[in-house]
C-alpha cells in the first residue's frame, strides 16, 4: 500500500467518526448543538453597533496614537453643520438668526454656536484691535476727568464725558486739532442719532436698530497713535470675507449662495450614543425654523455617524433575511427537495447564531465592517452542506444504501469540505494582520463561524440523515439543470479556452482600479446628511476632510498658521491668532499708552447692575446741547462763517432730538431700551478693557485672552494651554486620484510644520497606505497558507497548483470587471482580495478531489464528463449559494455593505467559471483527463 493510500485511509477513518457520533448518540449531539445555539442567541441579542472611526484602527498604531492624543487634549471637535439655502440673502439671514437664537437657548448648545461673528463674540480683542484710540480720547479730556467713574454710569457717564470734553475745549484746557474737529462732531451726532433711532424703534415708531451697531458708534474713531491710521476695533468687509464671512458677519459658503451655522457641543466620544442627543435636538430645531423658501440641511460627522448606524442596523437585518431566504430558495431549486433544502440550512443557522454570541463575548459590538458578518457566513458556510448532500444523493443514485451513501459522502466529499473551510477561515484570519482592528475582528469572528458551521455540518447531517432504515435504498430527486455542456465546451477548444482565460486575466490585472480612500460616502445619496456632505465637499468651505496642527503656545500657533498659508496644498487655516492682532512694538506701545496713568479699572458689575434713568439721561443730553450752544457762540465770536459752524449745529440738533425722544417716550419703554444698551455695554467694554489692560501689562497674549467660544474650539482642555489649528485642503484629497497625490502633498506639508499633524484629511493618506500595505500583506499570507494547505491535502505540488490555478485566473477577471463597471476598491471592499482567494479556492479543491478519485478508477486519466457532472453540479450550487449570501448585502442601505456584496458576487462568479470551465480545459490540455 502506497503512502498516499495509507494517508487516505487514516483520513477516511477521521470522517467516519463524525458519522458514528451522529448515528449512535443523535439526541446528545442535538441537545449540545441546541444549547450552544440558544446560548449564542442570548448573547447575540445584546449586540449593538458602534460606528466610531477611532475604534477601527489598533490603538497601538503610531498614527492612531496621534489622533487619540489630540482627542484627549482637545476633545472631539466633530462639528454638526447646518447649511441654509434658498430665497434672498436677507431671508437666509433671518432664518439663521432664528435658528442660531434657538440653539443658544438650548443648554446643550449655549455659547457653542458660530453663525455670525458679532462684536460680543470677540469682545476681548476689540480694544487691542485699535490700540491708541483710548489714549487719544483721554487726551481730549481734562486731566482730572474720572473716566472709570463715567463708564460705571453708562450712557449718562459717557454723555457727561462728552460735555466735559466740549467745555474743556471751550476753556482751552485741552488742545483741539481743528483738522479732526468736524469728524469728531459728526461722530457725536451719529451717536445721538443712533440712540434716538433705537428709542424710536423700540417704541414702535421706526425701523429696527442693531444695538451692536449703535455701540460701535460710541467707540471713538481717532487714528491710533503708533498703530497706523484707520485701525478698526471690528473687522471690515474685506477682513470678514477672508475669514469666510459675508459683509454682515454671517458665515457663508465659498460660492456665497449659502449660509452656514456650526455648533460645537461638548462631545465626550464619537459613538452614536455620544452624538444622538445633539443630532435629534438639531433636527427638531431645524424642522421648526426652516421655511417653504429657505431650507436647513444638516450634516457633519455626528449626523453621518448616527445615520450610518441606522443604515447598518436596518441593512444588517434586511441583508441577513434576504440571504437566508435566497439561499433556501436556491437550495430548493438545486436539490428539488424541501427536506434537502431545510437540512442544508440547519448547520449554518447553528454556526451563525453561535458565532454572533462569540462576537459579543469577544468584542461586545458590531461595527461598519463586521455588521455584514451574518450574511457573509451564511453564504460561506452553506457550501459544506451542499457538497456533502450532493455527494450523498449521487451515491444513492448509484444504488448504495442510505448508510453506505452517508459514510461515502463524509469520506469522499469531507476532505474537500474541510480543506475549503480551513483555507477560507485562514484567509479571513490573514485580514487580522492589518492594523485595522475592525478587519481583524471580521477575520476572527468569520473564521470562528466557519469552524463552528463546519463542525455543525459534520455532526448534524448524520443525525438528520441517519433517521429511519439506513439499510434501505432511496432515489433522491434528480438535480435541476444540466452542466454537461461545460465538458463539451472544454473538449472542443481547450487550448483556446486556457489561453483566452490567461490573456483576459492579465488584461484585468493591468486594468486594476485605484483605491478610493473616502470613508464618509456609504450612506444613500438621497439622505439629508449625504446631500449636505456633497455640498460641503463641492464648495470646500467646511469640508469634513480638514486636519489639525497643534502648537505649544499662541506665538508658535501664529508662526505655524503663517507657514501653512504659504503652502499650495492648503486652502484655509482656522487659527485663534486670527482674532488676536500681532503685538508689534508699535502696537504694544500704543496699547500701553491707553492705560498709562489710570489708577483704577471701571467696576463693570456696577455698570451692569445700576438702575437706568431716562430722565437723568435726557438732562445730560440737554447739558450737551447747552455746551454746543456755547461752541456756536464761540465760533461766531471768532468770526467763523456758517459753513464752519454747520457741524456744531448738526450735532446740537441731534442731541436736542435725543433729549426730546427721552422726554416723550414712556419711562418703562425708555428704561427697557437703556437696560438693553447698557447691558451690552458691560458685556462688550468689560472684556475688552480687562483683556487689553492685561495684555498691555504682560506684553504678550495667553490663551486666557481668547473669547470663550474660540477658547472652546482652539485651546486644550487638559490644562496644558496647547493650541489647535484647523487646516482645510486645497486639492481633492478624498478621491484618491493620481495615486492619492493630493492627500500625500497635504499630509507632507502639514507634517513639515507639525510632525504630529492628524485629522480626517491626513488620515486619508496614512490610512490609505496602511490599508493597501496591510491587504497586500494579507493577500500574500493568504496565498502562502492556501499553498501550504493544498500541499498538505494533495501531497503533490502539481495537483496543488492545478487547484490554485482557477482562483488566480478568476481574480484577474474580477479586477478587470471592476474596471469595466466602474467599481473602485475602498475601505469596505478592499477585503475582497484575500477573501476571494480563500473562498474561491473551494471550487478548485473540490474539482481536483473529484478528478483525483475519478482518475484512480480510470487508469490515471479522469473522464472530464464525470468530473463536471459529479462535483461540478455541487460546485455550481455551492458557489451560487455563496453568491446569494453576498448578494443579500445588495439590499442593505449602507453603500459599503452593498459594494462589498457586489464585489464578492463578481469575484466568486469569476472563480466559479474558471473552476468548472478553464480548469477542465487545462486538465485536458495536460492530458490528465479525457
Amino acid at each position: 500500500m502506497s503512502q498516499r493510500d495509507r494517508l487516505d485511509r487514516r483520513r477516511d477513518k477521521f470522517f467516519v467518526v463524525f458519522g458514528r457520533l451522529g448515528l449512535r448518540w443523535p439526541v446528545t449531539v442535538s441537545v449540545v448543538l441546541a444549547l450552544l445555539t440558544v446560548v449564542g442567541m442570548v448573547f447575540a441579542s445584546q449586540l449593538t453597533i458602534k460606528t466610531s472611526r477611532v475604534g477601527l484602527v489598533d490603538g497601538d498604531n503610531w498614527y492612531q496614537r496621534r489622533i487619540v492624543s489630540f482627542y484627549q487634549e482637545f476633545g472631539h471637535h466633530d462639528s454638526p453643520v447646518a447649511i441654509i439655502a434658498g430665497a434672498t440673502p436677507e431671508q437666509r439671514r433671518a432664518v439663521v438668526d432664528a435658528f442660531a437664537g434657538a440653539l443658544e437657548q438650548d443648554e446643550m448648545f449655549h455659547g457653542r454656536v458660530l453663525a455670525r461673528l458679532e462684536a460680543k463674540d470677540i469682545a476681548e480683542t476689540l480694544m487691542v484691535q485699535a490700540p491708541g484710540q483710548l489714549a487719544n480720547f483721554r487726551r481730549s479730556l481734562p486731566a482730572n476727568a474720572d473716566l472709570a467713574g463715567a463708564l460705571e454710569h453708562g450712557l449718562e457717564g459717557i454723555l457727561g464725558l462728552i460735555e466735559i470734553q466740549l467745555l474743556a475745549a471751550l476753556d482751552g484746557e485741552v488742545e483741539v486739532d481743528r483738522g479732526k474737529a468736524d469728524a469728531q462732531l459728526k461722530q457725536l451726532a451719529a451717536l445721538a442719532t443712533a440712540l434716538d433711532a433705537k428709542l424710536a424703534a423700540d417704541a414702535g415708531e421706526g425701523p429696527g436698530v442693531d444695538t451692536e451697531a449703535l455701540l460701535q458708534a460710541m467707540v471713538p474713531q481717532h487714528d491710533a497713535a503708533g498703530a497706523g491710521a484707520a485701525t478698526r476695533a471690528f473687522p471690515g468687509p474685506e477682513q470678514l470675507r477672508a475669514r469666510g464671512l459675508d459683509e454682515q458677519g454671517y458665515f457663508v459658503s465659498n460660492d456665497g449662495q449659502r449660509l452656514l451655522v456650526v455648533a460645537f457641543p461638548a462631545f465626550v466620544g464619537d459613538e452614536v450614543s455620544d452624538f444622538s442627543p445633539a443630532v435629534e435636538r438639531l433636527r427638531a430645531l431645524a424642522r421648526a425654523h426652516a421655511t417653504s423658501e429657505v431650507s436647513i440641511t444638516l450634516t457633519g460627522l455626528p449626523f453621518l455617524v448616527v445615520d450610518e448606524e441606522t443604515a447598518l442596523a436596518s441593512g444588517m437585518v434586511r441583508a441577513s433575511a434576504a440571504a437566508g431566504v435566497g439561499i433556501f430558495l436556491l437550495l430548493l431549486v438545486g436539490f428539488r427537495s424541501f427536506k434537502r433544502a431545510t437540512v442544508a440550512l440547519l448547520p449554518i443557522g447553528v454556526g451563525t447564531l453561535v458565532s454572533l454570541g462569540a462576537m459579543y463575548l469577544l468584542f461586545d459590538t458590531l461595527d461598519p465592517i463586521t455588521s455584514s458578518f451574518a450574511a457573509v457566513l451564511m453564504g460561506l458556510g452553506i457550501d459544506f452542506s451542499v457538497h456533502l448532500l450532493a455527494r450523498y444523493d449521487e451515491d444513492l443514485r448509484q444504488g448504495r444504501t442510505r448508510r453506505e451513501a452517508l459514510f461515502s459522502s463524509l469520506s469522499k466529499a469531507g476532505p474537500g469540505v474541510v480543506t475549503g473551510a480551513v483555507t477560507t477561515a485562514l484567509a479571513f484570519l490573514t485580514v487580522s494582520t492589518t492594523e485595522f482592528t475592525s478587519y481583524g475582528r471580521m477575520g476572527v469572528i468569520t473564521a470562528i463561524g466557519l469552524v463552528v458551521a463546519l463542525l455543525a455540518t459534520l455532526l448534524l447531517l448524520p443525525v438528520v440523515l441517519g433517521r429511519g432504515d439506513l439499510s434501505a435504498h432511496e432515489t433522491p430527486p434528480r438535480p435541476l439543470g444540466e452542466i454537461g455542456f461545460l465538458a463539451r465546451a472544454a473538449r472542443s477548444s481547450p487550448l483556446l479556452i486556457v489561453l483566452g482565460a490567461l490573456v483576459l486575466s492579465l488584461m484585468g490585472i493591468a486594468a486594476t482600479p485605484t483605491y478610493n480612500p473616502g470613508f464618509l460616502e456609504f450612506l444613500p445619496k438621497s439622505w439629508e446628511s449625504t446631500k449636505g456632505l456633497q455640498t460641503l465637499e463641492k464648495d470646500g468651505a467646511m469640508t469634513p476632510w480638514f486636519a489639525w496642527v497643534t502648537a505649544k503656545d499662541l506665538d508658535q500657533a501664529r508662526r505655524r498658521a503663517d507657514s501653512l498659508r504659504t503652502m499650495p496644498s492648503v486652502a484655509r487655516v482656522d487659527s485663534p491668532t486670527d482674532m488676536l492682532p500681532e503685538l508689534t512694538d508699535e502696537r504694544l506701545a500704543a496699547l500701553r499708552a491707553d492705560f498709562a496713568g489710570l489708577d483704577r479699572n471701571p467696576d463693570w458689575k456696577q455698570l451692569g447692575d445700576r438702575e437706568r434713568d431716562p430722565a437723568a439721561l435726557a438732562k445730560q443730553a440737554l447739558a450737551i446741547v447747552d455746551a454746543l450752544d456755547e461752541l456756536v457762540y464761540a465760533a461766531d465770536q471768532a468770526g467763523l462763517d456758517s459753513k464752519a459752524s454747520a457741524p456744531i449745529l448738526e450735532t446740537k440738533q441731534a442731541f436736542a432730538q435725543l433729549e426730546q425722544r427721552l422726554e416723550s417716550t414712556p419711562r418703562a419703554q425708555a428704561s427697557a431700551t437703556l437696560d438693553e444698551i447698557e447691558d451690552q455695554m458691560a458685556a462688550l467694554l468689560g472684556p475688552a478693557w480687562t483683556t487689553a489692560r492685561a495684555v498691555a501689562d504682560r506684553g504678550f497674549w495667553v490663551p486666557g485672552d481668547l473669547p470663550k467660544l474660540f477658547a472652546l474650539r482652539f485651546v486644550a482642555r487638559d490644562g496644558s494651554e496647547r493650541i489647535a489649528l484647523y487646516v482645510y485642503p486645497a486639492g481633492d484629497v478624498a478621491s484618491g486620484a493620481n495615486h492619492n497625490i493630493a492627500a500625500r502633498h497635504f499630509t507632507e506639508d502639514l507634517e513639515s510644520v507639525d510632525p504630529e499633524a492628524a485629522g480626517q484629511g491626513v488620515s486619508l493618506y496614512h490610512h490609505n497606505v496602511m490599508i493597501l500595505d496591510g491587504f497586500k500583506r494579507a493577500a500574500f499570507f493568504s496565498l502562502c497558507l492556501v499553498v501550504v494547505l493544498l500541499l498538505l491535502d494533495f501531497a503533490n505540488l502539481r495537483k496543488s497548483l492545478l487547484a490554485l490555478f482557477p482562483v488566480l485566473v478568476g481574480m484577474g477577471w474580477m479586477v478587470g470587471v471592476f474596471a469595466l463597471v466602474g467599481l473602485r476598491l475602498n475601505v469596505a471592499t478592499i477585503v475582497v482580495l484575500p477573501l476571494t482567494l480563500g473562498i474561491g479556492i473551494d471550487a478548485g479543491v473540490h474539482m481536483m478531489h473529484r478528478w483525483e478519485l475519478n482518475a484512480r478508477t480510470h487508469g490515471g486519466r479522469a473522464r472530464i464528463d464525470e468530473v463536471i457532472r459529479g462535483t461540478g453540479n455541487a460546485v455550481v450550487l455551492s458557489s451560487l449559494t455563496t453568491m446569494v449570501g453576498f448578494a443579500g448585502l445588495l439590499l442593505g442601505r449602507h453603500l459599503g455593505m452593498v459594494q462589498l456584496g457586489a464585489t464578492m458576487v463578481i469575484g466568486i462568479g469569476c472563480t466559479l467559471v474558471a473552476s468548472v470551465l478553464v480548469l477542465p480545459a487545462l486538465l485536458l490540455l495536460l492530458d490528465k483527463a479525457e
